[in-house]
């Protein structure tokens, strides 16, 4: 971000736009360049470093292929994507709509918007280091079950959030449920 602000204000925002833009395509092309799913076939690795990467790996059984269309058949986990598609919305939604909102409805100064639009990001690194070790420990729950209620907790918590900052509530009490509402959902971005 300081590097983009460093950008518009100097130059133009289509120099920002048209250098991250080259840089992405790069390091995209780059990545598929490069990547290779085994060492073995990888023209880069040379014979001694294959070696230490095949060390003690030998025996082991090579699984077949990622059954993706039936895990994307599986109701369960289109109720978990679709549940993340509306989490992502409303966490991107006010991620760039979040500093107009805190001014012009919330009523809070712009100098103080940028605290206030990075809190819920703190925030949320805070919950995934407290939430991510609890979602690992509580074994004594099956992992689907789990999963489904660290999903429907986010969730849940986060529709009433958005659902409270929608209401005619003014002032500090109002910033925190938008910030409430933006961190909740990363629990369940385990």
């Amino acid at each position: 971000m300081p590097l983009a602000g460093a950008f518009c204000e100097s130059f133009a925002w289509r120099l920002l736009y048209y250098s991250f833009g080259t840089f992405g395509v790069l390091s995209t092309s780059l990545f598929f360049a490069l990547y290779r799913e085994d060492p073995k076939k990888h023209r880069l690795v040379s014979a001694r470093e294959l070696r230490a990467i095949l060390t003690g790996k030998e025996g082991q059984v090579v699984r077949g292929p990622v059954p993706y269309k039936e895990i994307c058949k599986d109701p369960c986990m289109q109720s978990v994507l679709l549940s993340s598609l509306g989490g992502n919305t409303g966490f991107f939604i006010f991620l760039h709509f979040g500093p107009t909102f805190m001014n012009k409805a919330i009523g809070i100064d712009v100098a103080d918007t940028g605290f206030a639009t990075a809190l819920p990001y703190a925030l949320a690194v805070a919950l995934k280091f407290v939430a991510g070790p609890l979602f690992d420990v509580s074994t004594f729950i099956s992992e689907k079950n789990r999963l489904i209620m660290f999903s429907s907790l986010s969730q849940g918590v986060m529709g009433f959030c958005f659902f409270v900052i929608s209401q005619k509530i003014k002032g500090v009490k109002k910033c925190l449920w938008a910030h409430l509402a933006c961190v909740w959902p990363n629990l369940h971005a385990l």
